[in-house]
């Protein structure tokens, strides 16, 4: 996959050039909630919050996403993104932001969004680029995973614990 993703970003560059510098495999991920700034004093509770949201989709498998587009946001991030949305994911999502709520508001306002899933493949562009359709990439989602993010020119990520969407 992350192949397909790297020859999808190539062929973009070769035919309409942004400029920036790609995303190195290793960091290619779809964010499923941002939390923000958040003190490590509290990710056992995130941490509790994902496991509860695990066992509640275990048993209905994973699912794959199509990134049909190409485009950026105005920051200077390049993107693979979908033209619609797997209603699965969107419920993952949804369940996920509803047990954070509960789990001592763990998702403040500041942080609620608009769901948009993307994978960044370019940062620091110099010129943005609207959304333009691509042949698809089929990203196979089979988990999803509390990461620890410590942003910056180059982002680091460290994978606190993974959680297996299991059939």
């Amino acid at each position: 996959m992350r192949q397909k993703i790297r020859g999808t970003t190539a062929a973009w560059i070769a035919r309409d050039p942004p400029g920036g510098r790609r995303t190195a495999d290793i960091r290619l991920h779809l964010t499923l909630r941002f939390l923000g700034s958040y003190p490590c004093s509290r990710f056992p509770q995130a941490e509790a919050a994902a496991m509860e949201v695990a066992s509640m989709v275990s048993g209905k498998g994973g699912l794959t996403l199509s990134l049909d587009l190409v485009g950026s946001f105005g920051h200077g991030a390049g993107w693979l993104g979908c033209r619609e949305l797997p209603q699965r994911l969107v419920r993952l999502r949804n369940e996920l932001d509803d047990v954070l709520h509960a789990f001592d508001n763990l998702v403040t306002e500041s942080v609620t969004n608009v769901f948009r899933p993307h994978v960044t493949v370019l940062r620091d562009m110099r010129q943005p680029t609207d959304a333009v359709s691509i042949m698809p990439v089929y990203w196979p989602i089979t988990d999803f995973a509390l990461v620890h993010s410590e942003l910056g020119h180059v982002p680091r990520y460290r994978i606190v614990k993974a959680y297996p969407l299991r059939c």
